[in-house]
């Protein structure tokens, strides 16, 4: 499994030019990588927080969305991180760089969870 050397987890509050960043991040993903810096799929990483939430209809990511059925959120969730693991895994970057301003308050709980994706990167 591919390990990164650093990792940037941008959690910029809103309001604070977070959505610039993240779509200048998106509009220059081979930019990025050809610095070394993987920036997943996906203009930001919302989905990743609500992987780690408790309960998941609480969290910010899928209160915005309409995510009310918890069964469907956790599918929705596996899915994105298989997907992500994949991409972790394709990478020949040194640096990881995630972004979402719901990072900053994420539902309580998903403690397990966050280590279990801790350990695909770390």
């Amino acid at each position: 499994m591919h390990r990164f050397r650093r990792i940037f987890l941008h959690i910029g509050p809103h309001k604070t030019g977070s959505s610039a960043i993240q779509l200048m991040c998106d509009e220059n993903r081979e930019l990025l990588a050809g610095k070394g810096i993987f920036y997943p799929s996906g203009r930001w990483h919302g989905q990743l927080g609500s992987c780690f939430s408790q309960p998941k209809v609480a969290y910010v990511y899928n209160r915005h969305a309409g995510n009310v059925d918890e069964s469907a959120i956790e599918k929705s969730d596996h899915g994105y991180l298989a997907k992500l693991e994949e991409e972790l895994q394709d990478t020949r970057c040194q640096d990881l760089l995630l972004s979402y301003e719901g990072f900053i308050r994420p539902a309580g709980g998903g403690g397990r969870e966050a280590i279990q994706f801790s350990s695909l990167i770390q």
